[in-house]
């Protein structure tokens, strides 16, 4: 696969497809695109934030950057609940909102790299819900 290739959003999207057993997204970020930044931008203990995580891309190309240099960078991944349409494929595949698809793509990620590389990294991740979207006054 050429360069332009695996670091486009249409070959992307086929791999998270492959991933999550099912059409999710149309598009989605390359997570060898990401991994290829991070390796620059970041040092192997570095915390990386993704401030719209969508499917939890850059979650998965921490996880796999980690396993090739045996780094320990940690992630955060932020994303709304924004709930998947009802008539989408990844509602009708069980997803009710974009988190529930990052949740489970970087589950399967984890799996697959570690099933894979067989490499010694922290594969584990925590999720924390937002209470509520409603603005609270104080008085």
């Amino acid at each position: 696969m050429a360069v332009i290739d695996q670091y486009s959003s249409t070959q992307a999207s086929k791999q998270l497809q492959k991933l999550l057993n099912g059409k999710i997204f149309d598009y989605s970020k390359p997570v060898e695109l990401i991994k290829h930044l991070l390796n620059i931008a970041t040092k192997k203990n570095d915390l990386v934030l993704d401030f719209f995580s969508g499917s939890a891309a850059t979650a998965q190309a921490v996880l796999e950057l980690n396993a090739e240099d045996k780094g320990t960078r940690q992630y955060i991944m932020v994303q709304l609940p924004e709930k998947c349409r009802e008539t989408s494929e990844a509602y009708k595949n069980g997803y009710k909102t974009i988190c529930d698809i990052g949740e489970e793509r970087i589950r399967r990620a984890a799996k697959k790299i570690k099933s894979e590389t067989n490499a010694d990294i922290d594969y584990g991740f925590k999720v924390y819900k937002i209470d509520s979207l409603e603005k609270k006054h104080r008085q």
